[in-house]
């Protein structure tokens, strides 16, 4: 997955407010979709390293931040602290973080449709994905190419039309 991340995220934000949000201020159900927006392109943040490493850019799926493992550890220590912290701070961060490892969850998955992640990471550095083409270790551009003329792409281009399909009917996080 390449250009649906967000898209996806502002998906899955919109749903997870139509189920979760009978009590909560309009404020908070706007913190909590811009916080599942961020969780689905948060592990990208690996990127910025590699912006000159074309084949680490394509690669780059291979790094902790698409780790399941990771997320767990931070999330123990989000708990923790909530559980240290027993006051309503600590349950604003408990709601932040939910929404935040929502959205991570979205991105792993959506990244385990093509390629893959390290789902078993540290007992096994193998990568879990539904379809692996071979694009080979090409730089950015020509997998871009090779990736946009591939029948995978359609996936994506399904998700950004229903995003902006929602966006535009009901104006979810615009009001």
């Amino acid at each position: 997955m390449v250009f649906a991340h967000l898209p996806a995220g502002y998906l899955l934000a919109w749903q997870r407010e139509k189920l979760m949000s009978k009590n909560w201020s309009k404020w908070k159900k706007k913190q909590l979709g811009w916080m599942t927006m961020l969780g689905s392109i948060l592990p990208d943040i690996d990127l910025l390293p590699f912006m000159n490493d074309q084949v680490m850019m394509v690669n780059h799926r291979t790094l902790f931040s698409h780790t399941p493992f990771f997320y767990l550890v931070v999330t123990v220590g989000v708990w923790l602290f909530g559980l240290l912290e027993d006051n309503r701070f600590a349950g604003e961060v408990k709601d932040w973080w939910t929404a935040l490892v929502s959205g991570i969850l979205l991105h792993l998955a959506l990244d385990t449709y093509l390629v893959g992640i390290k789902w078993w990471y540290p007992f096994n550095s193998r990568l879990y994905g539904l379809f692996a083409p071979n694009f080979g270790l090409v730089g950015l551009w020509d997998w871009v190419v090779k990736y946009g003329l591939s029948p995978y792409i359609l996936l994506e281009v399904g998700i950004i039309a229903v995003a902006v399909g929602v966006w535009v009917k009901y104006g979810y996080l615009r009001k």
